[in-house]
């Protein structure tokens, strides 16, 4: 990338994923803050309900894009962003009932929500299907079966009694991190031959949402300083994905 033509507003945004890895780094090597135990679940939930709205409104923004364009990237990108969103609110509703439930349905959705925005970004990369008929059909049921499958996955963590960390916090964060850098990669590879914006800030969100990822390998304590630096990193990261609906979206579409 020619750095030095980036605006001011690009180069402070490159510079957030590596900070945020530092800090968080620093912090747990140094155990700053590990007595620190601030961890309100209505705090959470609000954080999630408003990662929810955000991801809502770039599903949206995808949705309205696929159906003028009908490449299958941008639904699977719709997908994948609604899907992070509504598991981001379905795990901390169900961890104010259980604890290592909302956990691991959080876990769950981020693997899932990482893949598919894989799936997305090799197809913006490698050329993209396109469909010409039955859009809003396949919108509305990509959609709706996104939204159902989550509250189906958030009712079985609830009935299922979940105790202890049945699947390990640490591998399942290092996978989600890489599902979302590599998602990352590809769309900036396309930026390069594009230079879009809206690529441009996408790619970034999943690179800062992936960092917020790797911060959190290195908390101690639920409520810590550095998990507050990792769920600092995901809204960050989530403000970057409005960033990037101010340009156009469907320059994500394979030419």
């Amino acid at each position: 990338m020619e750095v030095r033509s980036f605006s001011f507003p690009r180069k402070l945004g490159l510079s957030t994923p590596p900070i945020l890895a530092a800090l968080a780094a620093t912090l747990g090597l140094f155990g700053v803050g590990q007595e620190v135990r601030f961890y309100p679940i209505a705090l959470i939930s609000a954080i999630g309900a408003l990662i929810l709205v955000i991801s809502v409104i770039v599903a949206w923004v995808s949705a309205k894009s696929f159906l003028q364009t009908g490449y299958l990237n941008l639904l699977f990108l719709g997908v994948a962003v609604l899907e992070f969103g509504t598991m981001s609110i379905l795990g901390g509703l169900v961890s104010s009932v259980n604890t290592s439930a909302g956990g691991l349905l959080y876990l769950i959705g981020l693997i899932m929500a990482g893949g598919l925005h894989l799936v997305s970004a090799g197809l913006t990369y490698y050329g993209s299907p396109r469909r010409k008929s039955s859009l809003s059909f396949r919108v509305g049921t990509a959609y709706a079966a996104t939204i159902l499958v989550s509250i189906a996955l958030a009712v079985w963590a609830l009935e299922s009694n979940i105790t202890g960390t049945p699947l390990p916090a640490n591998p399942a964060l290092a996978s989600t991190a890489l599902l979302f850098l590599a998602a990352a990669f590809l769309f900036s590879r396309v930026y390069l031959r594009s230079h879009s914006p809206t690529l441009f800030w996408y790619s970034l969100a999943l690179a800062t949402t992936a960092f917020a990822f790797v911060t959190l390998l290195f908390s101690r304590n639920a409520g810590d300083l550095v998990s507050w630096t990792g769920i600092g990193g995901v809204l960050l990261g989530s403000a970057y994905f409005l960033i990037s609906l101010v340009a156009t979206p469907k320059t994500l579409a394979s030419n």
